[in-house]
């Protein structure tokens, strides 16, 4: 019979009747004193506890903390909180106290004993009695999650068909690599060996230590093992098995396959399925993913849990966590029937590459984005990869997936097509290609390729491309570009043609600042473009010392001048003595210039804050000698926010109670 809380509130508010001189209140270490009482609540036997604050009892405030109710096969507990608010909560007592059995006290043995008594436990301590009665219940609790939760798994694996025939052998037989191991013998004459995929043994004529080669009898594809050598292979690989779950629901089964050569006649092979993952769809084709995987610690009704398989780490490759793998295509055409995927051409994508993948994350955006038929269908592999899988890097100005035909999402004309084909042209490339198109340079398929030897197009920046063809056209920016590396820089600097880009960049840059006549090709290709760029690299860098020069000389008279203005003023307001030490503002920029170059620290580049009432400087100096530099001090907001010695070094005990006085005596008068 479950707990009534209307019926509980009833019993919650029951005040402590205890005296102000009774021992307990003087007991420091207890927290909680606890009375116990048995009650008969809608018509079960309840065991009432209640918690009363030590502290809140010795301030006159006896309503209990929190209050159990305890019955043999369940408790909840009411607690009330600083604003008397009081809440529900089901968690076990040691959730609200961190130590019942230390922090706790019962008002009378009675009460522990009522305790003892009712959870039928043998401890002679009450609050361990009750948090082994708590612990029971808890786990029963648990036990009843699980079995609902496991409940719901099995009956949403019951919807799993069978999986197709043949798909252990078709793993081990096409997935998994095979071997010729051999004996290792110095010598050129055939060998004996043993073809581990069809088992039988075979003489090669040449066998080179993990060299591809082909089993002369079963004409398979194979790795040459000498036996001394391998003596510990192991091989491993995934598969992925698409199977009608239901009416509107797909299932994606991930198939895992190991195989060890310990002993190369007799390997040890394991095949297990790892994961399934439920596509479900509604009548606006809206999918939902549903993950499950298979755990290796036991439940108590099936070991499939929910969820993606946890991973320790990112950067710890787990076998057992990664989902992608091969696709079995026997079934394909049968599960995809009379589906939304029936057109996705999730095979013909497959078979481009037959590398391995993740089903689900295709078949999702397909659903998402139908017109990535169209580009399978005109064998755009490098787009519809990187358009399902890496789609936060797809630029929408690109390309346009939401377009009804291939004109509308690539933006580029029928007759232009068969290039983009034979390129098989990835994002980024047919970005540059219509920036190029829209800029009227023809571009083909000479110099893609060069532009793919040059270096990998998705590190390459194309506005290393576009911006030197507002001076040339394409086809000169190639040759010339052609010309640098293949001739003055293949073997000194330029590794890449990618580099030279790059250097003719910042030298067209750097001939926009210095305004070059950029319509002559004297200077538009310069023969030896590195010197030309480090001469105009060197002139930029001069012309800005200069210019940096004249404001840091415009600065250092206006603050001279801000600095003469205010020396009588800061002097009345910060000027100090005491220990033989002395505060004092500067006089003139020149004198900040030379305390910066004496105690070798940055006060010379402040004349900027000055000027802008940022800051104020102050020289710390000793009376005895009071024209050499000793301490600098920079005030902001009249708080003292830097205090630098030679070579930025921490003030001195005796500088450090000084300056405790001024602060006192001139910063506290101030503020």
């Amino acid at each position: 019979m479950s707990l009534k809380k209307r019926e509980l509130i009833r019993y919650a508010d029951v005040a402590l009747n205890i005296s102000s001189s009774h021992g307990l209140l003087r007991i420091k270490s207890i927290k909680y004193i606890v009375r116990t009482a048995i009650k008969i609540i809608n018509h079960q036997r309840v065991f009432v506890l209640h918690f009363y604050s030590r502290r809140d009892a010795l301030k006159g405030d006896f309503s209990p903390e929190y209050t159990v109710f305890q019955t043999q096969a369940d408790y909840i507990t009411l607690a009330r909180d600083d604003n008397g608010e009081r809440k529900w909560r089901t968690g076990c007592l040691d959730t609200y106290i961190g130590y019942p059995t230390i922090d706790c006290a019962f008002y009378s043995h009675t009460d522990e004993l009522r305790a003892v008594r009712f959870c039928n436990n043998t401890k002679d301590c009450g609050m361990e009695a009750l948090m082994a009665k708590q612990c029971e219940i808890m786990n029963a609790r648990l036990h009843r999650r699980i079995l609902k939760r496991e409940r719901n798994i099995l009956q949403r694996m019951s919807v799993v068909p069978a999986g197709p025939r043949g798909v252990k052998g078709w793993m081990e037989r096409d997935l998994l690599p095979h071997y010729i191991y051999y004996p290792f013998v110095n010598k050129k004459d055939p060998k004996p060996g043993y073809c581990t995929s069809c088992k039988h043994d075979v003489v090669v004529p040449i066998a080179i230590h993990n060299q591809l080669g082909k089993c002369p009898r079963c004409k398979k594809k194979i790795i040459f093992k000498s036996i001394g050598k391998s003596k510990r292979v192991y091989d491993r690989t995934t598969a992925q098995i698409i199977q009608k779950a239901g009416e509107n629901e797909l299932v994606v089964r991930i198939f895992k396959a190991t195989k060890r050569y310990e002993d190369y006649k007799y390997p040890k092979f394991i095949f297990y399925e790892a994961a399934r993952i439920f596509l479900s769809w509604d009548s606006n084709n809206n999918v939902s993913v549903t993950p499950y995987y298979y755990a290796a610690y036991k439940g108590v009704l099936t070991n499939w849990k929910k969820g993606f398989r946890p991973s320790i780490g990112g950067y710890n490759y787990q076998f057992d966590a990664d989902l992608t793998g091969y696709l079995h295509r026997k079934n394909l055409s049968v599960a995809l029937d009379e589906t939304p995927f029936q057109y996705c051409q999730l095979e013909e994508y497959y078979l481009m590459d037959s590398t391995p993948l993740y089903a689900p994350d295709y078949l999702c955006k397909y659903l998402q984005y139908p017109s990535i038929e169209y580009l399978v269908k005109l064998e755009l592999e490098r787009i519809v990869t990187e358009s399902v899988y890496r789609n936060s890097y797809i630029s929408s100005d690109v390309i346009n997936l939401s377009g009804q035909n291939p004109r509308e999402v690539l933006g580029v004309e029928p007759e232009e097509l068969p290039m983009l084909q034979s390129l098989n042209i990835s994002v980024k490339e047919l970005g540059l290609f219509l920036k190029l198109k829209e800029l009227g340079n023809r571009t083909d398929i000479a110099f893609f390729e060069w532009l793919r030897n040059a270096d990998r197009v998705i590190y390459l920046n194309t506005n290393d491309i576009l911006n030197p063809l507002k001076y040339t056209t394409l086809k000169k920016l190639v040759r010339y570009v052609k010309k640098q590396f293949y001739t003055l820089y293949a073997n000194e600097q330029y590794d890449q043609a990618k580099r030279v880009l790059g250097t003719y960049c910042d030298y067209l840059r750097f001939a926009e600042e210095l305004k070059y006549n950029l319509e002559s090709d004297f200077v538009l290709f310069p023969k030896r473009l590195q010197e030309a760029h480090d001469q105009a690299s060197d002139l930029i860098r001069e012309a800005k010392e200069k210019a940096a020069k004249l404001i840091r000389a415009k600065q250092r008279r206006t603050a001279n001048g801000v600095i003469q203005k205010t020396y009588q003023a800061l002097l009345e307001q910060y000027g100090f003595e005491k220990f033989g030490l002395t505060i004092i503002p500067p006089k003139s920029a020149r004198e900040i210039v030379a305390e910066g170059h004496e105690l070798e620290h940055c006060v010379g580049n402040y004349f900027s804050r000055i000027v802008e009432n940022e800051s104020i400087i102050l020289f710390v100096r000793a009376i005895d000698d009071i024209d050499k530099p000793f301490y600098t001090l920079e005030l902001r907001d009249n708080q003292v926010t830097q205090i630098q010695g030679k070579k930025h070094i921490a003030p001195t005990p005796e500088v450090k109670k000084f300056l405790g006085h001024w602060e006192e005596r001139c910063l506290a008068t101030a503020a």
